[in-house]
């Protein structure tokens, strides 16, 4: 990809300051999770798969009001988390990308070498760019760039909110379960024997998708572990 190719030259190149450098490492990392965790997810869909058809069967099986309040409840924290993600991550790059956008070029200018020391990409610094590159040529770098950005971190976190939403099933579903034994607690073991034979079958089902879930998160959870910990010790040096 270009975006991991971009930071690369900058880290190869050593300019700029250490905050410009530090953001190519945190771009980097960044970019390589993303793929690590769309790898994963093919790797495993059927995983995903299997999880997301229970829980549509879910709701078209599931009558009772009060199980249906709590996957409502549930649902809606997934959804509020969502909007509020998504707003927060366009917001940030739009602003990245509009601050840092050359406007300068619109400027009718005589110095190029200052026009040179003005360039900076959305995320981290333009310095290894060669001077010979044209206002214009710059621009269209810095349009793709900020493309590329914008598709890969909505990309990012669309799968970070996907799986989160299908956790908050999951919750609302393990809830469902404890209410239905707190309600039926008392009830003679003999008498409804087959209401308890449901519950373990469900109480299987649901210990079965997270497992699944944990298969198909465990790279993806340290693939993050490595990256806040490589972040963390590039701090340190710096």
């Amino acid at each position: 990809l270009f975006h991991i190719y971009l930071e690369v030259a900058h880290l190869i190149s050593n300019c700029g300051t250490p905050e410009e450098l530090m953001q190519s490492i945190i771009g980097l990392l960044g970019a390589i999770v993303v793929i690590i965790k769309t790898i994963v997810l093919r790797v495993y869909w059927k995983n995903i798969e299997c999880i997301v058809s229970s829980a549509v069967g879910d709701w078209s099986r599931i009558k009772d009001q009060t199980s249906r309040d709590i996957m409502i409840s549930w649902a809606s924290i997934g959804r509020t988390f969502f909007i509020f993600q998504i707003m927060m991550t366009v917001a940030f790059i739009s602003l990245a990308i509009i601050g840092h956008f050359p406007y300068f070029i619109f400027k009718t200018h005589n110095n190029v070498n200052g026009t040179v020391a003005m360039r900076m990409f959305p995320w981290s610094s333009s310095c290894w760019l060669s001077e010979t590159v044209d206002d214009q040529t710059f621009v269209i770098i810095y349009i793709w760039i900020s493309i590329e950005a914008f598709a890969f971190t909505l990309h990012g976190t669309g799968i970070d909110l996907a799986l989160f939403i299908i956790l908050t099933h999951l919750c609302g579903q393990i809830e469902i379960l404890k209410v239905d034994v707190t309600t039926d607690r008392d009830f003679d073991a003999t008498k409804y024997s087959n209401m308890y034979r449901q519950f373990v079958q469900r109480h299987k089902h649901l210990y079965n998708l997270c497992v699944l879930l944990e298969e198909a998160l465990s790279l993806v959870i340290l693939s993050h572990m490595l990256m806040y910990l490589t972040i963390l010790s590039t701090l340190c040096k710096y």
